[in-house]
């Protein structure tokens, strides 16, 4: 199985909506940021690894007021658009 592994930088309230065909990783490495998934925000601590589940969208939101970096992999390719 492919894996990829994208960094995204959120600005202090940016929030990304998104989702991936197979389950997919959300790990902190700066800032202060939350996820939100299934109904259900969870913050984020730095170094820990949040497992999202194929085909579930999740939301990244920036809850700091410095730049958020949050390294997202996921495990299969993106569906088509």
């Amino acid at each position: 199985m492919e894996k990829r592994v994208a960094v995204i930088i959120l600005e202090p309230g940016e929030e990304f909506e998104h989702y991936h065909s197979g389950p997919s990783t959300s790990t902190l490495e700066k800032g202060t940021a939350d996820i939100r998934q299934s109904g259900r925000q969870q913050t984020l601590i730095v170094g820990e690894s949040i497992i999202t589940p194929a085909m579930t969208s999740h939301t990244l939101i920036n809850t700091g007021t410095a730049a958020a970096a949050i390294n997202c992999g996921n495990h299969a390719p993106h569906p088509p658009h």
